[in-house]
């Protein structure tokens, strides 16, 4: 009978550690699952030729529009965004633009965040803007005066070699 009693203990122990085991990884994966379907996407670029030899870059996203981190090179003349938490769901990786200084926007995706490069023929100033599930980019020349960058603007010095050369 002890053993009997032995075997139930134990039966009952592996039960217990069998449900724990299933909590633990529904645990471990329910999050993981929450993250991906709360993550944002790129759904589409467009762009708007604006007075002043200035071009505007439409950014769509399926949910509210990030704040980009972003950076530039001067050479070659490039504008990069990364968007973290969100994908790429683009058709094509690669959009010309040939509007003013803007030849061409690439995107690319790495893990969960994505990057579009904005490749220019001479560096540009620009300012970001989020409505909503748009992020705006305005770029104008150089020399455009002051009053332009009343907002949010970025023209930063950055090394060829980014800290996130993952892409």
């Amino acid at each position: 009978m002890d053993i009997c009693v032995s075997l139930n203990k134990i039966r009952a122990m592996f039960a217990r550690m069998y449900v724990s085991g299933g909590l633990l990884a529904l645990m471990l994966f329910v999050p993981s699952m929450a993250a991906a379907v709360s993550s944002n996407s790129l759904e589409s670029i467009d762009f708007d030729r604006l007075p002043g030899d200035r071009v505007q870059v439409i950014m769509s996203f399926s949910k509210a529009a990030p704040e980009p981190v972003s950076f530039s090179v001067s050479n070659p003349a490039r504008i990069a965004l990364d968007f973290p938490d969100t994908k790429n769901n683009l058709k094509k990786r690669s959009q010309a633009i040939k509007v003013s200084s803007v030849q061409s926007i690439n995107t690319a995706q790495a893990k969960d965040r994505t990057r579009a490069v904005i490749n220019l023929s001479d560096m540009m100033v620009y300012q970001t803007e989020v409505k909503d599930k748009q992020l705006l980019v305005t770029l104008a020349p150089s020399s455009t005066p002051p009053a332009f960058l009343a907002q949010k603007t970025e023209a930063v010095e950055a090394s060829p070699a980014s800290p996130n050369a993952d892409y």
